[in-house]
């Protein structure tokens, strides 16, 4: 059996079913692969990408806490370098 990529378009549908909570198989049977095929996908590429998307999610936020100490720090202490 001949190994062939994932179009684009396979994996844009397989991304929507995994999002409306379809099972694997029928996810499989709507694009036209093996059960082992979307596995990998969802593993490999989907579910990096949301832990990337909250990982992201949380350095914003650090981010946002830093710079806003910052300025309250710079805020009350204008008069320090006088």
């Amino acid at each position: 059996m001949p190994y062939t990529h994932r179009t684009t378009e396979e994996l844009v549908r397989t991304e929507a079913y995994f999002h409306q909570n379809v099972s694997v198989l029928n996810i499989a049977i709507y694009v036209g692969c093996s059960r082992q095929t979307i596995h990998n996908v969802v593993v490999t590429f989907l579910r990096k990408a949301i832990l990337l998307l909250i990982t992201l999610n949380n350095t914003k936020k650090i981010r946002n806490v830093v710079v806003d100490a910052l300025l309250l720090y710079h805020m009350t202490n204008k008069n320090t370098f006088k």
